[in-house]
């Protein structure tokens, strides 16, 4: 349950988390489903898997420094376009029956790369939305929405949507998905830059400085 006390911005920060992760764990337990679909090779299967799950091996140490040279918020929105962008791809190609194997490695690939990003970049955009005193609280209701919408909600709905109609758990993922950026872009831009404006220690904000190293020297 998330507390009102957290205010507005978190909650808003919440939902989006607990929609994108939902997508996520839809999209992670379909696209494996429709590969069999498509084909009978087990190799060929269980690459979906690798494909989705692979850039956090590959990219995992570094999107840290790539998220802090970023406007977060709008790189997490961003991000979710771009997956959707890729799910509404691979929904056409599914309803007209012209989706391969390549395609879905394509689609858990890209998306997966994108995960790896978003959930770095809403990690960045907690701190400055909640008082020091509530971020326990308010980042243990994070991970509990990504761990709920990833692991235990998340894949038994995929499972049951594909089992419904093909396209319906990407449809539903990518829906989703859009949400949670039109949410991430609602939020207010704490670091829109302000003439002359300074940090609770005298120092000017600036690009230069990782954003996320900022906040952890107030």
């Amino acid at each position: 349950m998330v507390s009102a006390s957290l205010g507005p911005a978190y909650h808003r920060l919440w939902l989006a988390t607990a929609l994108s992760n939902l997508g996520d764990g839809i999209r992670m337990a379909a696209l494996p489903l429709l590969a069999a679909a498509i084909t009978a090779d087990p190799v060929a299967v269980a690459g979906v898997a690798v494909a989705g799950q692979s850039p956090w091996l590959l990219f995992g140490l570094f999107t840290g420094a790539i998220v802090d040279r970023f406007d977060q918020r709008r790189l997490a929105a961003a991000v979710d376009v771009v997956r959707v962008s890729m799910l509404a791809v691979l929904v056409v190609s599914v309803s007209l029956d012209v989706a391969g194997i390549a395609l879905l490695y394509l689609v858990a690939f890209v998306c997966g790369v994108g995960e790896t990003l978003r959930d770095t970049a809403t990690a960045t955009l907690l701190p400055p939305r909640v008082k020091d005193a509530d971020l326990d609280r308010a980042n243990g209701g994070l991970v509990n929405a990504e761990v709920a919408g990833n692991e235990l909600v998340g894949p038994p709905i995929g499972g049951y949507l594909f089992g419904v109609a093909l396209v319906l758990p990407f449809a539903v993922n990518g829906g989703a998905l859009a949400l949670a950026a039109a949410l991430i872009f609602s939020l207010p831009d704490v670091f829109a830059p302000k003439a002359g404006s300074y940090s609770s220690k005298g120092q000017i904000w600036s690009t230069a400085v990782p954003r996320s190293l900022l906040w952890a020297e107030t």
